[in-house]
């Protein structure tokens, strides 16, 4: 893959772009995973050390063809995947956070179908209790006027 970059007065500079894979991506956070780059004071010459030996160990790789000039392609790639990844998590989070709030809601939408059920399949036995406390009242009340029968 060549790009050409500015053109000279004779001729043309052609430049190797290096287009990112999947499998570059791998390899590159198990340089990163090696070298622990962060592990060093940020600003520090020595993670500038460990950025350049992660660009050496990747382009002296020979299994996969890395074509890295600077130590910038490699901070810039995996600033992406992080990023890109930090994405992910944050939608993931969103997406459990609204099953579970939906699944709450379908919780409650069911225990109140439960109870409507519940209460229409329930007789109202409130009418039989006043008609029980009626005859209860009626049947005191002639146990009371019996004994006064018995005297007249």
């Amino acid at each position: 893959m060549a790009k050409t970059n500015k053109q000279s007065s004779k001729s043309q500079v052609m430049i190797k772009v290096m287009k990112w894979t999947d499998k570059h991506d791998l390899e590159l956070i198990k340089e990163i995973l090696t070298e622990r780059p962060f592990d060093n004071p940020q600003g520090s010459r020595r993670i500038g050390l460990v950025w350049e030996r992660i660009v050496d160990n990747l382009n002296s790789r020979a299994d996969i063809v890395f074509n890295l000039k600077d130590i910038r392609a490699v901070r810039d790639r995996y600033n992406l995947l992080a990023k890109k990844y930090k994405k992910k998590e944050r939608e993931e989070i969103n997406a459990v956070a609204l099953f579970e709030s939906q699944e709450e809601e379908r919780e409650k939408e069911k225990t109140a179908k439960d109870e409507d059920r519940s209460k229409q399949k329930m007789p109202d036995w409130s009418h039989l209790k006043l008609l029980e406390k009626q005859q209860k009242e009626k049947h005191q009340e002639t146990i009371r006027s019996e004994p006064r029968k018995q005297l007249l």
